[in-house]
């Protein structure tokens, strides 16, 4: 949008607000005084032709401040911009209108994260797990509570809640697993302490796809992060889904249950982050 479209759509705003308009019978006029409403947008369409006024003027009219406005993402716009260079896919949810990320969050998309400030090495162990190794396509562990906000926000989401995460992993058909309704261990990477197993990349096995199609590794690699307890005046968290290595009961409907949960600063080799959004 050029620059003189862009004011004219400010203005339309500014003058609907500033004049209190009534309208009789599809006839408008100002309730703030003689003038009518064409009459003020052609006065101020005319200082815009004649450089009067500028877009910065007319957005400082509206008490809309462009030096301090936040961008990033809380906007929209760049928030959908980023997803796509870092080539994040969104798998929409059919019965419950929400998206969850295609894969756990991944190192290469936290560097990028990094880079732009919108992430905090102080949540991440950086000399540790996939990060450390360099390992880009991996799913990032050793991610904190606090650097799945941040990372879900730069993406233009939010850490999933409890609901969302079981209804995406249980699918359309109500499932225990995210590839069915039987324990298959071979399909994800999933394993107990004493199995000599270790993390993978994403999507590394096309066995763990589901409950939702194109949706990966809901039953194994790391477990995730959820916002359960929506308390903000809780410290606790939950995670969700199966590691890579974990302790007993492996075979365990991991749709239904959460694995378990520690303090939002807990950071582990078995835990990453995925996100969710409207």
């Amino acid at each position: 949008m050029n620059n003189y479209l862009l004011c004219m759509f400010f203005l339309v705003i500014f003058v609907s607000i500033s004049f209190q308009i009534e309208c009789v019978d599809g006839n408008c006029s100002s309730g703030g005084g003689n003038n009518s409403v064409e009459d003020k947008l052609e006065e101020i369409k005319n200082l815009l032709q004649n450089g009067l006024i500028n877009e910065e003027d007319l957005a400082k009219l509206l008490g809309k401040d462009t030096e301090n406005t936040p961008t990033g993402a809380s906007d929209p716009v760049v928030a959908n911009d980023v997803s796509e260079q870092l080539g994040i896919n969104w798998i929409y949810h059919p019965y419950y209108d929400f998206y969850i990320t295609e894969t756990e969050i991944t190192v290469r998309q936290f560097k990028d994260c990094l880079d732009v400030k919108a992430c905090s090495y102080k949540n991440i162990n950086p000399n540790s797990g996939s990060f450390a190794e360099k390992l880009d396509d991996f799913p990032l562990n050793y991610i904190s509570y606090f650097g799945a906000e941040e990372i879900c926000s730069y993406i233009g989401g939010y850490i999933c809640t409890q609901d969302e995460w079981n209804n995406a992993c249980s699918g359309t058909d109500n499932r225990p697993y995210p590839y069915g309704k039987t324990f298959n261990k071979g399909h994800c990477n999933i394993g107990n302490y004493d199995d000599d197993a270790d993390i993978e990349p994403v999507k590394a096995r096309p066995d763990c796809e589901g409950g939702l199609e194109g949706l990966f590794d809901m039953g194994g690699n790391l477990s995730e992060w959820i916002n359960e307890p929506n308390d903000p005046e809780d410290n606790y968290r939950k995670f969700k889904s199966a590691a890579y290595a974990q302790g007993s009961n492996i075979n365990k409907k991991v749709c239904y249950s959460h694995c378990a949960g520690n303090q939002r600063e807990f950071k582990s080799p078995f835990i990453g982050a995925r996100c969710c959004k409207k």
